[in-house]
């Protein structure tokens, strides 16, 4: 009954014009306009990744992010990562509510399915790129897990399960379960593992994931990569934004003050060598960061730094602050929805009086 109700409710908001009602109102209301950065990571054709198990692997489908991106720019101006930066440290001002788009990972399938939608809005964007796995044979970790699920059998599931010494307790509890014969109950488990190992520290992960490839195989068939540098380059001529994601890939609140520098110093490095570009953000992978990690991206000379934590961007801001600028992600899967969940931010900004 309750999705009945917001089914009803989407679609007549949406067509009595109460969101653009939202929109005018709040900008009318003050002079300081609203500032926001929405975060995507992979985008795809969900008929050509339905069958993954991973909601990472299956990403956003290509529809519902042109629905999103059509959505977004009826209530902001889309603005690139120079004037964002110059709006933060007050050397610009804002005539609109304004956002910046970014992306993180840089999934090989942003040039086929992200780009074209981008382009044809005129929306520029800002791709953080993990240069560690760039034109490599490094796979994100959680990649190699489902990598390995794909080819799991019954009794591979139970070598597995039989040896879980130093395996930490939730973890074992998982690795025995039974698995799953159906796709989706398999999927579940998969993600379930994933969820969990997160929570862990990389020796962990490590570890796990050595377990899974030596029961099924190191054999990378997943399919799931990064952009090539010649797709960076190809990008870049096209407007695209390439920043910072570390080297590694790597929660930096786990690596030692001398390996995240390098992490940090390497990555700027490599991007402005083969983009022949100046990297001024870092966003901190899996949003890992503190106070050292703050200071290490000023002194490696980052004018910036983005975490995943949900928010809005307030501005000017000095110091410290820059390196904390909080993110959001979209949601829905049609303009009802999608219109509801940009609407819901304006009158939550309205009413706490953050414009």
């Amino acid at each position: 009954m309750k999705s009945v109700i917001k089914f009803f409710l989407f679609r007549i908001a949406y067509y009595l014009g109460f969101w653009r009602l939202v929109y005018l109102v709040s900008s009318a209301m003050t002079e300081k306009k609203f500032l926001v950065v929405f975060t995507y990571h992979r985008i795809a054709d969900s008929k050509q990744t339905a069958g993954y198990y991973l909601g990472y692997d299956r990403g956003l489908d290509k529809e519902d992010f042109k629905a999103q991106i059509e959505s977004i720019i009826k209530y902001f101006d889309i603005i690139d990562l120079d004037k964002y930066i110059d709006v933060l440290t007050g050397e610009a001002n804002l005539k609109k509510h304004s956002a910046l788009i970014t992306f993180d990972d840089a999934d090989s399938e942003f040039i086929d399915h992200a780009q074209p939608v981008l382009e044809k809005a005129g929306c520029p964007s800002v791709v953080f790129t993990p240069t560690g796995y760039i034109d490599t044979d490094m796979r994100f970790w959680h990649l190699l897990v489902s990598n390995s699920f794909n080819k799991m059998t019954s009794d591979l599931w139970a070598k597995i399960g039989n040896d879980t010494d130093n395996v930490p307790e939730k973890i074992k509890v998982l690795l025995q379960r039974e698995l799953p014969i159906d796709e989706r109950g398999k999927a579940g488990l998969c993600q379930n593992i994933v969820n969990e190992l997160n929570n862990y520290k990389h020796p962990i992960i490590d570890d796990i994931v050595d377990r899974f490839e030596k029961a099924t195989g190191k054999e990378y068939d997943l399919g799931i990569r990064c952009l090539s540098w010649d797709d960076h380059r190809t990008l870049a001529g096209q407007g695209v934004r390439f920043e910072s994601h570390g080297v590694s890939h790597n929660k930096l609140e786990e690596l030692e003050p001398t390996e995240v520098e390098k992490e940090f110093i390497e990555s700027k490095h490599e991007l402005e060598k083969q983009l022949d570009t100046t990297v001024t953000s870092i966003c901190y992978p899996a949003g890992s960061f503190n106070d050292s990690v703050v200071e290490q991206a000023r002194k490696a000379g980052y004018e910036i730094g983005f975490t995943t934590q949900p928010g809005i961007s307030d501005y000017p801001l000095s110091g410290s602050d820059l390196y904390t600028l909080p993110r959001l992600s979209i949601y829905g899967d049609d303009k009802y929805e999608i219109n509801f969940y940009l609407g819901k931010i304006l009158i939550k900004m309205v009413l706490h009086g953050r414009i």
